[in-house]
């Protein structure tokens, strides 16, 4: 399978090409603004890969949940470029990206807490469980504060959880609430080859035409304040 990644859901943007297992990245400057670098990061990693548009499968992208500017902005350029080449999209949720990223650590635990700093004192946050094909949810994705963040039902006697994001960061009292049943965290996010590996492993059959790839935003209303 041959795809094109997007990614611009976090700090930085990124891309990469996958073909049949090898994957060329590109990666912006964390803080810039992407769209003003996204497109040039494009050309470069398609120019690297000597493939075009045309020679691909599928454009995939990181749907969200992430930064609002961010998700819309990969959203659309992957319904561009697809459009444009006739191409089907391949949404991938950044949380399990992001989980998906952490598995490849080593000595992490098999159980990941996913928590992203969604601002406004808010956390997009889902629980994950390594599995031989990758990640399995075991939560559904959500967004709140801190203090609603609970782990999975099937976990109440299980051992140790990972953190995955940079909400533990963010607001200290995630991992106080945790107490002992979190290990350690990383602030990780999703990059575009983590998006394209599991975009690889989803394969066409959870491809969308262009017009039905939409962001994931959890958030309703970005203008009201949380209580």
């Amino acid at each position: 399978m041959k795809l094109l990644a997007l990614d611009t859901a976090g700090s930085a943007s990124s891309v990469a090409v996958w073909r049949d297992g090898a994957v060329l990245t590109r990666t912006g400057a964390a803080g810039g603004h992407h769209s003003e670098h996204v497109l040039a990061l494009i050309e470069a990693v398609m120019a690297e890969s000597g493939l075009r548009l045309v020679d691909l499968d599928a454009v995939a992208c990181g749907r969200g949940p992430g930064a609002f500017t961010g998700v819309r902005l990969a959203v659309g350029l992957a319904q561009g470029l697809a459009f444009a080449a006739g191409l089907p999209v391949i949404p991938v949720s950044n949380l399990e990206a992001a989980a998906w990223r952490a598995c490849g650590i080593d000595g992490v635990p098999s159980r990941l807490l996913v928590c992203q700093d969604a601002r406004m004192h808010e956390v997009y946050w889902a629980a994950y469980e390594r599995a031989p094909a990758g990640v399995m949810a075991r939560s559904p994705e959500a967004v709140g504060r801190p203090e609603s963040v609970t782990l999975p039902v099937a976990w109440a006697e299980a051992g140790v959880v990972f953190g995955v994001g940079t909400g533990f960061d963010a607001y200290p009292e995630l991992a106080a609430r945790l107490g002992t049943r979190l290990a350690r965290w990383l602030p990780l996010e999703s990059r575009a080859e983590d998006i394209a590996r599991l975009a690889a492993r989803l394969g066409l059959a959870q491809a969308v035409s262009p017009e039905e790839a939409a962001p994931v935003y959890l958030r309703d209303d970005v203008a009201a304040v949380p209580r």
